[in-house]
């Protein structure tokens, strides 16, 4: 996703990886946002539903969360490779403000 330009608005990576290999991708990809550490996947498991007992990871998820930590809108791929569209993700920012 791409930063909407609003006041406020901040986008972030969650990632169950350590912070040296989160920091190794966002440089290896030039991503324009933190990539935020998850090692116990608690952010993923308890807040999100991203966690897949089956496969025991977390899914590419991504979530709106407003000011006071309420998630908006949320989006969990079914998949490893799914990502979320970027364009119906910033029309959901809108829709949230």
């Amino acid at each position: 996703m791409e930063d909407s330009g609003r006041v406020g608005d901040e986008v972030v990576g969650v990632s169950v990886d350590p912070p040296a290999r989160n920091r190794a991708m966002r440089d290896k990809l030039k991503l324009p946002f933190p990539l935020l550490s998850d090692p116990d996947g608690t952010a993923a498991i308890e807040r999100y539903g991203a966690w897949s007992e089956e496969e025991r990871l977390a899914r590419p998820a991504a979530a709106l969360v407003d000011g006071q930590g309420l998630v908006r809108r949320a989006w969990i791929g079914r998949g490893f490779a799914a990502r979320a569209d970027t364009g119906e993700m910033l029309k959901a920012l809108g829709e949230c403000a």
